[in-house]
C-alpha cells in the first residue's frame, strides 16, 4: 500500500519531539491534535471508583508542551513523570527502549474541561466508551456529593506555581 501527502502533513512523518507552534496557537488545531494523541498514547479509567486520565510516552517535550497548553485553558494538571525507565520490562515483558513519561489528571473539574475540548475529534471508539464512563462518574459524583470540589492536590498545586 502506498500513500501519497502533501506537504502540510509533514509534521506525521518528522518524528521530532516538539509540538509546531502553529498547532499550539490554535485551540481547535491544538484540542484535534490532542485528540489523535491521545487516540494513541492516553488512557480514560477508573482507579477505585476515581476517575482519572493519562497519557504515557517517551515523548518528553510534547508531553510538557500539552501540560503547559491544558493550564492555559484552565486544565490543572501536575508536571510530568517517569513511569517506567529505561530498560525496564512492563506487565507484558517488552523491554522499553527509552524512558516512559506520563501525565495524569485526577482533577473532576479538569477532566470534564478535557472531555468537552476533545470530544468533537476522538475517534477511537474503545477511547470514546471509556471516556463516557468516566464522565457518568464524575457526573454521578458531583451529584452524590454535592459538586464538592476536589481538593486533594491543591497543595501540590500550589508549589508548583500553579492558580488554582
Amino acid at each position: 500500500m502506498c500513500c501519497y501527502l502533501d506537504n502540510t502533513f509533514k509534521f506525521i512523518i518528522d518524528k521530532k519531539d516538539l509540538i509546531e507552534p502553529w498547532i499550539l496557537e490554535n485551540r481547535k488545531i491544538f484540542a484535534a491534535f490532542l485528540a489523535g494523541y491521545i487516540d494513541a498514547e492516553g488512557t480514560f479509567c477508573l482507579c477505585k471508583n476515581d476517575a482519572v486520565f493519562s497519557v504515557r510516552s517517551q515523548d518528553k517535550n510534547i508531553l510538557h508542551q500539552i501540560r503547559i497548553k491544558l493550564i492555559e485553558l484552565g486544565i490543572l494538571l501536575r508536571p510530568s513523570q517517569i513511569v517506567r525507565k529505561k530498560g525496564t520490562k512492563d506487565k507484558r515483558g517488552i523491554i522499553s527502549n527509552g524512558d516512559i513519561w506520563g501525565i495524569f489528571i485526577h482533577r473532576k473539574d479538569s477532566i470534564l474541561k478535557l472531555i468537552d475540548l476533545i470530544i468533537p475529534y476522538l475517534k477511537h471508539a474503545k477511547k470514546r466508551k471509556n471516556m463516557e464512563i468516566v464522565k457518568n462518574n464524575i457526573l454521578w459524583r458531583n451529584k452524590q456529593y454535592n459538586n464538592q470540589q476536589d481538593r486533594r492536590y491543591y497543595k501540590l498545586y500550589l508549589e508548583e506555581g500553579i492558580k488554582v
